[in-house]
This record gives structure tokens, C-alpha cells and sequence, in this order.
């Protein structure tokens, strides 16, 4: 919250040794921990909400992804694990783990909220509500805004490129049976409208000249 970070993209600052390559469509960035990027399509850092696995399979793109960004709106701990932990969270953690635990609601009533505003546009909405129901049920809510107008111009349109408008909503119901035993459950939604990522072209300064031996081969091979 001091940071402040709002998803992985933001964790990836503050923990060293773990990147986040925004690839180019939005919710296509692959992690990376100590340099072992993903190949064959498949994340080799697995990431974990509540101990569940929303790692996933690059179909359209050579690199894993993920199957939702989870936004940082109601998170109590982030845990970056490095190193081979596929014995422990399965085949996506084979070079590392971001394990990311949610907020339980709270043995008493109260509340959070929070706005804040920076360049290029930027706005974040927070608020938080959590207590008990009964001696033995708990419920959170949790909802997020974040507004951006993107960091890059378009030199042709002259309009901003890389914003978007992100929120979401999550709730909490945990339930102490007995002092060993409890139940809980969380459901949480989150909708973003983004622009297209900002791409340019870079012209090359320099020409290389390919070895003549190399086209004789290569025409030798295809006519054989």
C-alpha cells in the first residue's frame, strides 16, 4: 500500500531478481526469476492466489501468461519464491513461485479507503469493509479502481497510448466451526478495458551482408 504496487507488474520493482516482459497484448506478460526465461509456450514461474494456480499456457504466443492479472486490492502478504519449487506447486514453479494470500475478514467491524492520483492521468480508488456477522462467521469486501491515460503519445494522432480503465470486486465469508476447523470462501471479479500497448519500429543503421557460401548451400540443399 506505501509503495504503492497494484499488480505483479509493479511486485516485479521491489523484488530483485524477478522481471515482469510485458509482451505485446495486454495480460501476455511473462515472469521470470534469475534469468530462466519460458519456452514452449509453457510459465516456468508459477503464480498462486490462495494456493490456487492461475498460471497458464501461451496459445497465440510463445510464452506462458496468465489466466487472470490478479490485482493487489485485498491482499495480505506476496511471497516470491526463487528457485526450482516444482516439487511443492507443480510444473509452472520450475525456475520459481509468486504466492499471493488474500485478506481474511476482520474480528472486528471497521473499514479502508483510499484514492490517490498521479501523472498521465492516474487515479486509484481503494475500499475495504470487514466483520463479523456472528461469533463465528466473518465476511470482506474489497473493490479497486485504477484509471490511466497511458505513458507514450502516438507521433501520428497525437493521443495518448497504454491506458486503460481497470476495476474489480472481491468477498470474503470465513467460517471458525471450532478451533481447528474452519471453512472459507472467496469470490472475486475483475474487468479491464485497455488501449493496445505502445509499440514502435526501430529503422536498422546498419546492413549485413550474408556469406556467399551460405546462399550456395542453402540453394544446394533446397534442389537436393
Amino acid at each position: 500500500d506505501q509503495l504503492p504496487v497494484l499488480d505483479i507488474t509493479n511486485l516485479a520493482d521491489y523484488a530483485p531478481s524477478l522481471i515482469s516482459d510485458m509482451g505485446p497484448a495486454n495480460g501476455s506478460n511473462r515472469l521470470t526469476i534469475r534469468g530462466l526465461v519460458p519456452t514452449r509456450f509453457q510459465e516456468n514461474v508459477g503464480v498462486y492466489v490462495d494456493g490456487i494456480d492461475i498460471s497458464n499456457q501461451g496459445v497465440a504466443l510463445p510464452y506462458g501468461s496468465m489466466l487472470s492479472n490478479p490485482y493487489f486490492f485485498d491482499v495480505e502478504s506476496v511471497e516470491v519464491k526463487k528457485g526450482p519449487h516444482s516439487a511443492m506447486y507443480g510444473r509452472n514453479a520450475s525456475a520459481g513461485a509468486v504466492l499471493i494470500t488474500t485478506k481474511n475478514p476482520g474480528d472486528e467491524f471497521g473499514g479502508n479507503i483510499s484514492i490517490g492520483a498521479g501523472d498521465f492521468g492516474r487515479t486509484v480508488a481503494k475500499v475495504s469493509l470487514s466483520g463479523p456477522v456472528t461469533n463465528s462467521l466473518g465476511v470482506g469486501l474489497n473493490g479497486v479502481y485504477h484509471t490511466s491515460d497511458g505513458f507514450f503519445d502516438n507521433r501520428i494522432t497525437d493521443n495518448d497510448v497504454g491506458g486503460g480503465d481497470i476495476w474489480g470486486l472481491g468477498g470474503t465469508l470465513k467460517w471458525q466451526a471450532t478451533e481447528s476447523f474452519s471453512l472459507r470462501a472467496r469470490v472475486a471479479y475483475s474487468e479491464e478495458e485497455l488501449d493496445q500497448r505502445a509499440q514502435a519500429y526501430v529503422s536498422p543503421n546498419a546492413s549485413v551482408d550474408v556469406p556467399a557460401q551460405s546462399l550456395t548451400k542453402t540453394a544446394d540443399a533446397l534442389s537436393g
